[in-house]
């Protein structure tokens, strides 16, 4: 490999003046890593994968126990779905690798240590780019509030999609959600202020799946079939985007597969 050279003019924002604030300096950086990955799959398919879902997906909450009066601090780092590659589904649920070395916390050692019931924590369904190589999924978690605090959110990727490569389709996207007394109910946020939460308030988020590889209608049937059967993709999108078809017993359809991706493929 030939060396590569950095351009970051001080002052900007990889290479900040000293007297810059830099306590989110990780989140440019993950950007810097996404759009580099796509400027290189474009040109080398075969060896870079598609994007992930590009962000930890940070909602901080703190807030002091009434009884006691010390403070209680939860910074969340959530896993996201990886990019498919010319060889392999992505991963699911895998932290990004800006933050590799972060653990995940158990939820029982969470709910111990704060006032919060994670009520949900799952895969989310077809948040993984469809493709020959299916991107990763990410997660959905719940966390209810068990006492008033306050939270600071700092979700990227919310609109911008996780792109895939050689015709795989982009992830889904990350999106947070409070169900709340204060600020009504489904309501979405991206980017939040220093805020104040209740007692009682359901903070959702759900965080981006990885983009796809390859076309989807080139996708193994029985692959498409176990993602299926294991929740991983739904019955419609296994239609819609894989053309696949089941019969009515739930089992495989080749026949019909076969004909409607043909008839897909020829448009």
């Amino acid at each position: 490999f030939r060396p590569i050279k950095v351009i970051a003019p001080l002052g900007s924002i990889f290479n900040a003046h000293d007297s810059a604030p830099t306590n989110l300096y990780g989140w440019p950086s993950m950007t810097a890593v996404e759009t580099i990955l796509k400027a290189l799959a474009a040109d080398f398919p075969d060896r870079f994968p598609a994007q992930s879902g590009g962000d930890l997906c940070g909602c901080f909450r703190y807030g002091f126990d009434q009884v006691t009066g010390e403070m209680w601090v939860e910074a969340n780092i959530e896993g996201i779905g990886q990019g498919a590659s010319a060889f392999a589904d992505g991963e699911s649920a895998v932290v990004h690798i800006e933050e590799a070395c972060s653990r995940n916390l158990p939820v029982e050692l969470e709910e111990t240590k704060d006032p919060e019931i994670i009520e949900c924590y799952e895969l989310v369904t077809d948040s993984g780019g469809a493709g020959k190589f299916r991107g990763g999924l990410g997660v959905r978690r719940a966390y209810r509030l068990l006492a008033d605090g306050r939270m600071i959110s700092t979700l990227e990727r919310c609109t911008s999609p996780h792109a895939g490569v050689a015709g795989g389709l982009p992830g889904g996207r990350t999106i947070g959600i409070l169900d709340s007394s204060i600020y009504g109910e489904g309501v979405e946020f991206i980017k939040t202020p220093d805020q104040p939460i209740a007692k009682g308030d359901l903070m959702t988020i759900v965080t981006g799946g990885g983009g796809g590889y390859g076309n989807p209608l080139e996708r193994d049937p029985e692959r498409v079939l176990e993602d299926v059967l294991e929740g991983l993709v739904s019955v419609e999108a296994a239609h819609e985007l894989y053309g696949v078809v089941f019969a009515d017993d739930g089992n495989l359809d080749g026949a019909g597969t076969d004909a409607l991706r043909a008839s897909r493929m020829h448009v």
